[in-house]
């Protein structure tokens, strides 16, 4: 119990080296790299009358809580999940620490484990509770604490994102203006099919390469860098008007027209006038 005091947030990593995450719909749970995020911070709530056990919360307001529900049906292991509870006395949603070295398994009611699964699809990500029957999937029940202020993490949080945030807003809107996508239809259709548009999104507003006029293929080539020297975050744009995004599953990537999400963001870095992305 020393890892969790009350009015703490804490992120929970797996031995796969991630982060037990609280999705978007506000129901599921996984694991991502993205330690972050503040969907990868868990607010302590200890239990009155128990000092033994412990609730987490996640940032949309909900309880991880172990289910009754089978992840896959014929198979060991239940799905976790967020849930909000009216009942203060619902068991599901509380957690018992148990310190094992320098990590802590989570145990529930039942007795069983919070487990970060590996493999492939759709166990990779996943998150269950079980019982590590075999050797093999000891560590898998062991998660390393990090314990954070909440009011630092908010503050640090508010100061890093308040002008970016703004200024990413401008950047969408500029290029959805009926000018910006004027100017984009002056490429021409042939080279359209073979480049993707770059929608830069940084502290200062940078044109597309749409908006440019190319006299050539070779010309573009050898000023590309320009549209990333200064870049932050792009957005890349096929020729089908679709966005470069990448999957949740943190290996694969896809097109999606939704460009407003945070999955077709880019960091961009520099290495000897290449670059690299990064998911955002």
């Amino acid at each position: 119990m020393e890892f969790f005091n009350n009015d703490k947030a804490v992120r929970l990593k797996s031995h796969l080296d991630k982060y037990l995450v609280a999705d978007d719909d506000e129901q599921t749970v996984r694991q991502s790299r993205n330690g972050e995020s503040k969907k990868a911070r868990w607010t302590v709530e200890l239990v009155d009358g128990n000092p033994h056990v412990i609730r987490l919360k996640s940032c949309h307001g909900r309880y991880l809580t172990a289910s009754d529900e089978h992840f896959l049906l014929g198979m060991t292991g239940k799905k976790v999940i967020q849930t909000v509870s009216d009942e203060k006395k619902d068991v599901s949603i509380e957690w018992e620490p148990i310190k094992d070295g320098y990590k802590v398994k989570l145990r529930t009611k039942g007795g069983k484990f919070l487990r970060a699964n590996g493999a492939t699809p759709p166990w990779r990500n996943s998150i269950t509770h079980d019982l590590p029957h075999r050797t093999a999937t000891q560590d898998w029940v062991l998660w390393d604490v990090d314990v954070v202020d909440i009011s630092v993490l908010d503050g640090e949080h508010l100061m890093s994102n308040s002008s970016s945030f703004s200024s990413i807003q401008e950047d969408y809107s500029c290029l959805s203006s009926p000018s910006a996508k004027s100017e984009t239809k002056r490429t021409s259709s042939s080279l359209s099919e073979r480049l993707w548009k770059s929608s830069l999104v940084s502290q200062k507003r940078w044109p597309s390469i749409g908006s440019e006029r190319p006299n050539s293929h070779n010309s573009l080539k050898q000023d590309g860098m320009e549209f990333f020297d200064k870049a932050k975050a792009v957005r890349l744009q096929s020729h089908l008007g679709k966005y470069l995004v990448a999957d949740e599953d943190e290996e694969t990537v896809r097109q999606s027209r939704n460009g407003a999400s945070h999955r077709a963001r880019w960091t961009v870095e520099f290495v000897d006038r290449k670059l690299r992305l990064q998911e955002l």
